[in-house]
């Protein structure tokens, strides 16, 4: 099929990798000068097997785990934004009706010993995007005995990670986190190692507690986690500051929950790698186009795309991969998506003290709502998360929130000079807090889009349902 892809980041790139291998001809379409350059620039680089209803992600409402009041994060909708509101209010109402369906188990009795908790490791797939995990890790769709996109190839090709690199570069797992069981690697780092490129990043997520009604309400999200199959260990204060060293002495720390099996990586570097890779396949990348319009065709050659310098692009199949610019396109088509621009920022600069830098591959401040991650010699930090429409400028009051977090935490990690990069994204957040993957009711239309802050996440796996679903229609 002859397959037209709008957009450049890492979704679009994981995209038009998988359709390359499946033996679509493939145009990537993008408005930069280069690819990865919007929201898959500097992001925080989490990759988490969360369901987006348990994980108190950027977009999330206080309720998603039960948290009364002070979840995390909590983004505050301005009163005069009515439409806004009522999104908040849905969201709220999907997230709770996904907490109904998966109740906490019954306590066992007290004659039956208690079964032991067996955690399977996930991929950061949207619940509702499959039935099953074959068909999304790239698996036949249906039984229809077809090939495995490029995903599932790369779970079962993947071998295990050369020698291990330098320490400055690569932090050893914490022994909090050798203490649970070995991790599976996410679809992103098994990939990786069959295209062999470095992720940087590690595992290891330390979500770090200042006070006593944040220890209360995570120590009760327990429970939910585990239930759910995700890896949940609950740490004291004390074990906390022996497993992190750096951590600044005057913080006041109540606790942290820590997620062994969640992972950070470069999710740029990914996405260059994954370009390179799609370009041998042979996709086609054309940047410097501005796409102002799409319009439908009839025949054959199903979509139109006009371009800023007046070019007109056809192709028989159309995938929108554009994130937060997706909308503009779709309104003329009188297509309306249940979703809101969010906005964020990360501050990224060069590692000045090994000792005095996170041990665990991120570590997230429930109250400030951000997180500090470690990529190789690089300190990111994120968070400054703003939901709805924001000023394009520089937000002083979002970077004094990001280098306040540092400050507070590790405030000998990184150098703050003149290299130091602040970055601002704006991504595609849906009410459901889950992606928009698949046809949509126009003849050749598809999206990839709508996975808020998870796209780094939820890259492979949307990209092989996808795949599977241009399959079903050979």
């Amino acid at each position: 099929m002859n397959i037209h892809i709008i957009g450049a980041g890492v979704v679009g790139l994981t995209t038009a990798y998988v359709l390359a291998r499946e033996g679509h001809d493939v145009t990537v379409v993008e408005e930069r000068s280069s690819a990865a350059q919007e929201a898959s620039f500097a992001p925080a680089g989490l990759i988490t097997r969360m369901h987006p209803a348990l994980w108190p992600s950027p977009g999330g409402l206080r309720a998603r785990l039960g948290l009364l009041s002070h979840g995390f994060p909590t983004l505050d909708i301005p009163l005069a934004r009515p439409a806004l509101s009522a999104w908040a209010r849905r969201q709220a109402g999907h997230h709770a009706a996904w907490l109904a369906e998966h109740p906490l188990p019954e306590p066992a009795t007290p004659a039956t010993p208690s079964p032991a908790v067996t955690v399977e490791a996930g991929d950061g797939t949207p619940a509702h995007a499959s039935e099953d995990r074959a068909a999304l890790d790239g698996g036949p769709a249906g039984g229809d005995g077809s090939t495995d996109p490029a995903a599932h190839d790369a779970a079962r090709e993947a071998g295990p990670d050369g020698a291990a690199p330098a320490a400055a570069a690569h932090p050893a797992p914490p022994p909090a986190a050798e203490a649970e069981h070995d991790p599976e690697p996410s679809l992103q780092r098994q990939l990786a190692q069959r295209l062999n490129f470095d992720l940087e990043g590690g595992h290891g997520h330390l979500i770090v507690l200042r006070d006593r009604a944040g220890r209360e309400r995570w120590q009760r999200a327990l429970p939910q986690l585990r239930a759910a199959g995700v890896a949940a260990r609950w740490l004291e204060a004390d074990e906390v500051r022996g497993l992190e060293p750096g951590i600044q002495e005057e913080t006041p720390l109540a606790g942290a929950v820590l997620l062994p099996e969640d992972e950070v990586g470069n999710c740029r570097q990914f996405a260059l790698a994954l370009r390179a890779e799609a370009q041998r396949l042979g996709v086609n990348f054309l940047f410097n186009r501005r796409v102002v319009s799409i319009e439908p065709r009839e025949g054959r050659t199903a979509w139109s795309l006009r371009l800023a310098s007046g070019e007109e692009l056809t192709t028989e199949h159309l995938v929108l991969c554009n994130g937060a610019a997706a909308p503009r396109l779709l309104q003329p088509l009188r297509i309306a998506l249940d979703a809101r621009p969010l906005h964020g920022y990360t501050w990224s600069a060069a590692l000045r003290e090994p000792l005095h830098a996170p041990r665990h591959a991120m570590v997230t401040d429930a109250a400030r709502q951000a997180s500090i991650s470690r990529m190789g010699h690089r300190i990111r930090v994120s968070g400054a998360y703003r939901l709805g429409v924001h000023d394009e400028g520089r937000d002083e009051s979002a970077l004094r929130e990001i280098h306040q977090s540092l400050t507070d935490w590790f405030p000998g990690a990184a150098s703050r000079d003149a290299g130091a990069q602040m970055w601002r994204s704006t991504v595609l957040q849906t009410a459901s807090g889950q992606p928009i993957v698949g046809s949509s009711e126009r003849r050749n239309l598809w999206f990839n889009l709508g996975h808020g802050l998870q796209g780094w996440s939820q890259s492979l796996p949307c990209a092989n349902l996808l795949a599977s679903q241009l399959r079903a229609l050979r």
